[in-house]
């Protein structure tokens, strides 16, 4: 079966709010995020001995019916020109055919993602301490021939924690590496 289409944006907002007395308007105390509705739409083509066939489309059906049950969970890959991400789903009912010409079928499910938030699936490779080239031809003045990058950023793209991992490999006996954001270090003597 193929995609045809994809809604992954719908997601809500529940907001815990109480009005002071003698206020207009209200406060707010906390905004959380509702479960994500993902919708999908798929076509299926059952094709056999390069023949379109309506048995092997019956025969899909009922292997799509027996994976995608509203009591199992499994994981939603997308990729696109950002990146990769996934997110764990399961679907609100079973899947249900809206169009079916001979050996054509069409049929639309909606997921349910009780965590809302995507990973990323995407690698981040910063070089650091690397002598970058810069001299171009037709050269200009001053000439510069190369940059050395002593920082580099990584910025998380997902609204959830993501686990960090780095390699060293240099000759350097000093190393440390920094988080901006709250001023915290590692540093190897």
């Amino acid at each position: 079966f193929f995609l045809l289409g994809l809604d992954c944006n719908s997601i809500g907002t529940s907001a815990d709010t109480y009005q002071p007395m003698g206020t207009h308007g209200q406060k707010t105390r906390a905004v959380r995020y509702n479960p994500r509705s993902i919708i999908a739409t798929f076509g299926i083509i059952g094709i056999e001995d390069n023949r379109y066939s309506p048995r092997r489309l019956r025969e899909m059906w009922q292997e799509i019916g027996k994976v995608m049950l509203p009591d199992h969970d499994g994981t939603i890959t997308v990729e696109n020109e950002i990146g990769t991400y996934r997110i764990s789903a399961r679907p609100l009912s079973l899947p249900d055919m809206e169009k079916v010409l001979i050996s054509y079928g069409k049929f639309k499910v909606e997921f349910v993602a009780d965590n809302p938030f995507w990973e990323t699936e995407t690698r981040f490779l910063c070089k650091i301490g690397e002598i970058v080239k810069c001299a171009k031809y037709p050269i200009t003045y001053p000439i510069i021939y190369g940059k050395f990058f002593t920082e580099a950023s990584i910025d998380n793209d997902t609204n959830i924690e993501l686990p960090v991992s780095f390699e060293i490999s240099t000759e350097e006996k000093y190393k440390k590496i920094t988080n901006l954001a709250t001023e915290e270090f590692i540093q190897i003597d």
